[in-house]
């Protein structure tokens, strides 16, 4: 066991520090992300509200679960945004 050199301190064989021993330079970065809720999609596609509405009654569905859950999935990042510290980078979207 003597004989295995430890990690931290140890040169790669081409002189330049290993991982774990070069310094961190930059702050953490958060970067939000989103992707387009099946609300979005219907309005998309069907054109307006009330169509993709109606879309959907024929269906057997509601449209106001669509619409209650793109409300909750675009009210999401404010959250996010707001729980990361200051100091972190953050990239806008």
């Amino acid at each position: 066991m003597a004989d295995i050199p430890q990690r931290l301190g140890r040169r790669h064989p081409r002189g330049a520090p290993t991982p774990a021993a070069r310094p961190m330079s930059l702050a953490p970065r958060a970067v939000p992300v989103h992707r387009t809720t099946e609300y979005e999609e219907l309005v998309a596609r069907h054109g307006t509200h009330g169509q993709a509405a109606v879309f959907l009654a024929s269906r057997g569905r509601d449209i106001e679960e669509a619409a209650a859950r793109h409300r909750r999935t675009r009210a999401a990042p404010a959250e996010v945004i707001s729980a990361v510290p200051p100091t972190w980078r953050q990239a806008s979207t």
